[in-house]
């Protein structure tokens, strides 16, 4: 006997004798594997791509990482955002900052002498911007009737007035000058100004160099000098001012009271020395005659400097 073509396997008989069509059942069957597969290829997604927790420092500690939320960034936003009264806040704050009217004025001649180069250059040998600036941090000192000063440009201011020739003072102060003069170290620069009615430059206008020549030129000069006139240090007292750089420190002598003119000359001192970049000191001294005293003191106190009186050369 043939079997029959259109017969259908035991289990769709039986699936169509339980109410369930063949076609039906194979859909779902297929279904249920797809989904099983699925299911098992978003674990192993989740396993595979889920990066590692941070670590701080290798230290092997995970670190969660915090999720911020958008009303807490608003709110941070608001705060950051300047005050409106940050300049009243600051204000106090301006009671430490330097006032302009506590800055030094600085006068045309220092202005222009830095725009020619002066400031480098005029002094000759080892001269720099830094020491005409700095002064008396050059590390040279002076010494002159036994008053000491420090600096690098010493500028000495001396009386050759008609009464420098009574007791022998005019010899008193060319030995002092000589002696001062040959003690200085080979680094520092000096200038010999002396005065009377008139202002006159012993070594010229220009800063000299310590070295042995130049104090040789200086000495016959000093030994040239002869005393006559009266007593105006007003202008030699300007021109060593003037040089640029300016001083380190100023000897000022003379043996008397610059007969009356002595509050305007000290006026004119403390008139040059607030136009510089620095106060120079000036190192006062009365020779004999101690009538110009008090002034000299006064001059040596506004600058910064010191005040002796020399009764007459030592046997």
């Amino acid at each position: 006997m043939m079997m029959d073509r259109t017969a259908q396997p035991e289990d769709d008989r039986r699936a169509v004798s339980a109410g369930f069509p063949a076609r039906e059942l194979r859909l779902f069957a297929i279904s249920a594997s797809l989904l099983a597969h699925l299911a098992v290829a978003l674990v192993l997604a989740l396993l595979i791509l889920d990066p590692p927790a941070a670590s701080i420092g290798g230290a092997g500690q995970d670190v969660a990482l915090a999720t911020v939320a958008d009303v807490d960034l608003q709110a941070s936003f608001q705060e950051v955002e300047l005050a409106t009264d940050v300049p009243d806040a600051l204000k106090d704050a301006d009671d430490d900052l330097p006032q302009f009217d506590d800055l030094l004025a600085v006068d045309d001649a220092d202005l222009s002498a830095l725009r020619s180069g002066e400031v480098a250059s005029l002094g000759g040998a080892g001269d720099s911007i830094g020491e005409g600036v700095t002064g008396s941090g050059a590390g040279g000192v002076a010494s002159f009737f036994g008053v000491e000063a420090r600096g690098n440009r010493f500028a000495f201011v001396v009386d050759i007035s008609g009464s420098m020739q009574f007791n022998d003072r005019i010899a008193f102060l060319k030995a002092e000058l000589s002696e001062a003069v040959g003690a200085l170290l080979e680094h520092t620069h000096f200038s010999i100004w002396s005065f009377n009615s008139q202002a006159y430059p012993i070594t010229g206008v220009r800063w000299l160099d310590a070295k042995e020549s130049a104090k040789e030129r200086a000495l016959r000069s000093i030994r040239a000098i002869q005393a006559s006139g009266t007593t105006a240090p007003e202008q030699a007292l300007q021109n060593v001012f003037a040089m640029r750089p300016r001083p380190d420190a100023i000897y000022c002598m003379t043996d008397g009271d610059f007969e009356g003119r002595g509050p305007g000359i000290a006026k004119l001192i403390r008139d040059l020395n607030d136009k510089g970049f620095r106060r120079v000191p000036i190192y006062c001294i009365t020779l004999v005659d101690q009538s110009g005293e008090d002034i000299m003191r006064r001059i040596a106190d506004e600058s910064g400097g010191s005040y002796r009186h020399v009764s007459g050369r030592q046997p």
